[in-house]
C-alpha cells in the first residue's frame, strides 16, 4: 500500500513564524524605536527638567557620533568597527556582537527641545540629555508683542528672563522639595526646570521690557523700538556777498 505524507499547515505557519523572529532580530534590521534588532538599544528616562537617553554601544568614542535633531526628532548615527585582527588571525568560532553602520531615531514629546541635546559617552554608555521647555504664546499689540509661557512651580525669584543680540531667553528654576519622600504611584507631567530661547526679527527696546508671573503664567510686554520720525529740513538760497 502506498503510504501519503500528510503535511500539518500549522507546522508551515509556526516555521515561518520562528523565521521571521528570526529575522527580526538581526542587528541588521531595524523596526526604528522599539523593534527588535533595533540598534543601539536605549532607554529613555525622565530626570527632573530633562529626558535622558541612554543607548547601549561599547567600543566607541564620543567623537566616532552624528547626532542630529529636526523638530523634536533625534537621531543618532555612527559606525560601528570590528577590532583589528593580528598577521596570525585565522577566524571566528562564535559572531555575536552587532557591528557596522548604523542609525537610530527617538521621536520625542513636544515638551522638549532636541536641538538642546547634550551628550557624553563612558563605559559604553551614550548618554544624551534633552531639556523640557515651557508651552508659549507669542502675539502683536499696537508697536509691542506680546508673550505668554506656562512655567508652573517657578517663583519671581527663580526667574530669569534676558535679551541679548535679539536672543530672548527664558529660564525658571523649579523647587522640587515638595516632592521629597513622595514615590510616583501615577503621573502625566515632568517636574524640573524651565528653558526657551528665541530669535526676534523686530529691533525691542530692552530698557522697556515688562514681565508679570501669576499663577504659573509668565507675561511679557516686548515694546519695539520707536523709530525716528521723518524730519523735512528746509533747503534756503544761498545769500548773495
Amino acid at each position: 500500500m502506498a503510504l501519503l505524507r500528510f503535511e500539518d499547515d500549522f507546522s508551515s505557519v509556526l516555521a515561518l513564524q520562528q523565521e521571521l523572529e528570526r529575522t527580526l532580530r538581526n542587528p541588521a534590521f531595524s523596526m526604528g524605536f522599539s523593534g527588535y534588532g533595533a540598534y543601539p538599544p536605549i532607554n529613555v528616562f525622565d530626570e527632573k527638567e530633562n529626558a535622558m537617553i541612554i543607548a547601549e554601544v561599547p567600543g566607541m568614542d564620543l567623537k566616532s557620533f552624528d547626532i542630529s535633531a529636526q523638530g523634536h526628532t533625534l537621531t543618532i548615527h555612527s559606525e560601528r568597527k570590528r577590532e583589528e585582527e593580528g598577521g596570525d588571525w585565522i577566524g571566528y568560532h562564535r559572531r555575536e556582537r552587532a557591528f557596522g553602520e548604523f542609525s537610530r531615531s527617538i521621536q520625542l514629546p513636544e515638551e522638549f527641545e532636541a536641538d538642546k541635546a547634550e551628550a557624553k559617552y563612558g563605559n559604553g554608555l551614550l548618554m544624551i540629555r534633552v531639556p523640557s521647555m515651557p508651552e508659549v504664546d507669542i502675539g502683536e499689540a499696537g508697536d509691542s508683542l506680546k508673550l505668554w509661557a506656562d512655567m508652573p512651580d517657578v517663583s519671581d525669584k527663580d526667574l530669569s528672563v534676558t535679551l541679548e543680540h535679539n536672543i530672548l531667553t527664558i529660564e525658571g528654576m523649579v523647587s522640587t522639595s515638595m516632592y521629597e519622600g513622595l514615590s510616583p504611584r501615577y503621573t502625566e507631567y515632568n517636574v524640573g526646570n524651565h528653558f526657551r530661547q528665541f530669535t526676534l526679527n523686530e529691533t525691542i527696546d530692552a530698557g522697556r521690557i515688562k514681565a508679570s508671573l501669576r499663577n504659573g503664567v509668565l507675561e511679557l510686554d516686548l515694546p519695539k523700538v520707536k523709530k525716528a520720525r521723518l524730519r523735512k529740513i528746509e533747503v534756503r538760497p544761498a545769500q548773495g556777498k
